[in-house]
């Protein structure tokens, strides 16, 4: 591959709002992105973009060191410095999951969704390769060598986040190829729960939600708003940290948080419990109180219908369906 022309590089300028390296490193992954670096390409050396941009040599070790890291560049010795290859068909997808939170159960879900994607991938004629994380929570800064490695290599074209934390979303974003974070689940129907409660003469709603799905805490202000004379009140909500299953089960939450929010006083007369892990915790908890489902507590659970659990309440239930999220998966990285 031929060498990147200087006069490429030639934009640059200083703004002066933060660190020489922060701003060299987001220069040039800006001009990676957007296809101004052609995949292979060979960059100058660091003395010949410091002396095009006036900086120090140093400066401009971090920032491509910080670039190499974030597989964008690719450091060969006594060869040079040479822009990530990428790009192209689809034919093998990486499925990384983040595993140092959670207890087995926590990661149930997790696990079938990854069985199931595996088949959906396999049906599209697409390999595979599996990448389980284990190391601490510190060291989430950037990619597992391996997976930074295989992209570099292209070995993989694509990234599948079964399991991300909030602590690895930087570095998922930035991986030079295709890639989806975060879709532990499809798009819930906000609106039929809020019509449910408005049918059922619910005024004051009572929520226990895992705060690592984006959609919720943003819908919940909205449900109020969409079904008449529903309130859901800062009070009466409950959005679980995601770092919350280090001291406690979801069983053990969903019990703790039913049982603050259900002896308040005025009590909800409605109560919306995700993920389906903290149900059996909140149905122990009605039960224990005593409360009469559904004459004096409306309640949605949410549910995966391969993960199912026994509810003895008469309970109204939002389900989910783990191969339709496998299949929405597979379908996004292949489109």
């Amino acid at each position: 591959m031929e060498k990147i022309k200087k006069e490429i590089f030639g934009d640059f300028r200083l703004s002066g709002n933060g660190a020489i390296h922060r701003e060299l490193a987001e220069y040039l992954r800006g001009k990676i992105e957007c296809g101004a670096l052609e995949r292979g390409g060979k960059l100058p050396s660091l003395r010949e973009l410091a002396r095009l941009w006036n900086v120090n040599s140093f400066s401009v070790k971090l920032a491509t060191d910080e670039l190499v890291g974030y597989g964008l560049l690719n450091k060969q010795d006594r060869r040079g410095m040479f822009v990530a290859p990428g790009g192209g068909a689809v034919r093998c997808v990486g499925i990384y999951s983040s595993l140092g939170l959670g207890t087995p159960v926590d990661l149930s879900f997790y696990s079938v969704l990854r069985q199931l994607l595996c088949v959906e991938l396999l049906t599209r004629g697409l390999e595979y390769v599996i990448w389980d994380d284990y190391r601490p929570r510190a060291e989430h800064t950037s990619p597992p060598e391996s997976l930074r490695r295989a992209v570099l290599s292209n070995q993989v074209q694509a990234v599948i986040g079964v399991i991300a934390r909030t602590y690895d979303r930087d570095w998922f974003q930035r991986l030079p190829v295709k890639k989806i974070c975060m879709m532990y689940d499809p798009r819930h129907d906000f609106d039929g729960m809020a019509r449910q409660l408005a049918e059922h003469g619910c005024r004051r709603v009572a929520v226990i939600a895992a705060a690592g799905n984006p959609q919720w805490p943003s819908s919940f202000l909205t449900l109020g708003l969409k079904a008449a004379n529903v309130r859901i009140m800062a009070r009466n909500t409950r959005i679980i940290p995601e770092n919350a299953v280090d001291r406690e089960s979801w069983g053990e939450i969903g019990y703790r948080n039913t049982m603050e929010l259900l002896t308040a006083s005025p009590r909800p007369d409605a109560l919306i419990v995700y993920p389906d892990n903290a149900a059996p915790g909140a149905i122990q908890a009605i039960l224990e109180l005593g409360i009469k489902v559904p004459n004096e507590l409306f309640v949605l659970f949410h549910r995966n219908l391969e993960l199912s659990y026994f509810c003895s309440l008469k309970a109204n239930f939002f389900d989910t369906k783990i191969s339709d999220i496998a299949r929405e998966l597979a379908d996004r990285i292949v489109e």
